[in-house]
C-alpha cells in the first residue's frame, strides 16, 4: 500500500491582493419595534432599529489563490461580497487593495471595479450545458 503525501498550501508572502479589516454593514429597519424588543436590544448593546448583516469581518485574499466563503442562507455571504466589490458602503471597517485604502468614491473607483468583481454562483445558469467545459474555461482567457 502506497502512502500519499500531501502538502498544505503555503501562505502567500508580501502584500495581499485584497484585505478587509473589521467590515460591518447594518441596514436600517423601516418599521416600528415593540418597546420590549427595543429594551432587550439595548441591553445587548445593539441598536434595535438596524439589521446586523455583516459584523466585524476581517479577511485577507492573497493573489493567485481561490477563496470560498461558505455559510447558511442569510448569513451575510452576498452582503460581504458586495462590500468587497464596493457595491455597498460599509457601516464601518476598512478595505485595502494591494495595501492601499479603497475609497468609496474618487478617481480610483473605476480601476478598482475593473480589478475586483463578483462571481455569482447559480448552478442552473452559470454553465451552459450546450457548451463543453473547455469553452467555459477558455472564454474569459
Amino acid at each position: 500500500m502506497t502512502q500519499l503525501e500531501t502538502t498544505a498550501p503555503q501562505p502567500a508572502t508580501g502584500t495581499p491582493l485584497l484585505e478587509a479589516r473589521g467590515l460591518t454593514k447594518h441596514f436600517p429597519v423601516h418599521h416600528a419595534v415593540s418597546a420590549g424588543r427595543a429594551v432587550r436590544a439595548a441591553r445587548r448593546g445593539r441598536s434595535p432599529d438596524v439589521v446586523h448583516a455583516v459584523e466585524n469581518v476581517s479577511l485577507t485574499l492573497p493573489e493567485a489563490q481561490v477563496t470560498a466563503v461558505v455559510g447558511e442562507s442569510g448569513s451575510g455571504k452576498s452582503t460581504l461580497a458586495r462590500l468587497l466589490c464596493r457595491l455597498l458602503k460599509p457601516t464601518s471597517g476598512e478595505l485595502l487593495f494591494y495595501g492601499s485604502p479603497v475609497l468609496p468614491h474618487g478617481l480610483g473607483r473605476g480601476d478598482y471595479a475593473r480589478q475586483v468583481q463578483m462571481v455569482l454562483q447559480d448552478p442552473f445558469s452559470s454553465l451552459n450545458p450546450v457548451h463543453d467545459i473547455r469553452y467555459h474555461l477558455a472564454r474569459p482567457l
